[in-house]
């Protein structure tokens, strides 16, 4: 594991990755959960350079579908830790993990207070790498307001 200071171009890179390969590296924003590294996976095995970027480190249950990616651990709301994460990618998969429904209902801003800036600041760094794709995963837990 690599923390963001530590994590280089040459891991995103690599022969298999953005520079001269056939298949661009993918950056996944919260690789680790359960969603996340179940796409990690897919990546990886059709063979694209993987780096995971996530707040907790991996867990025995799914590190086997994390071998292979390059996992750096950080907090995607540091700007500059996410754009060390997303340079030289060719597509960025924002899976970042949301609040369960029940916490969203209990207070829905939070959820947007906490996933809004960094969707922000993310779609203003890839608006300036031109053809960079996104896949963004939108949980509605905060859209379901009171549920009683």
């Amino acid at each position: 594991m690599s923390t963001p200071d530590e994590s280089t171009n040459a891991d995103l890179t690599a022969p298999g990755g953005a520079r001269g390969a056939s298949k661009p590296a993918v950056a996944i924003l919260g690789g680790t959960g359960l969603i996340g590294s179940s796409i990690t996976r897919a990546f990886l095995d059709v063979g694209h350079e993987v780096v995971v970027f996530a707040r907790r480190d991996v867990d025995d249950h799914r590190a086997p579908l994390l071998a292979g990616a390059t996992v750096v651990l950080g907090d995607a709301r540091d700007s500059a830790a996410l754009g060390r994460v997303i340079d030289g990618v060719g597509h960025v998969v924002n899976a970042l993990g949301a609040p369960h429904p029940a916490a969203s209902a209990a207070d829905p801003l939070a959820q947007f207070d906490a996933e809004l800036p960094v969707l922000l600041d993310l779609l203003e760094r890839l608006a300036a790498r031109r053809g960079v794709g996104l896949t963004y995963l939108s949980s509605g837990g905060a859209i379901y307001g009171d549920v009683d």
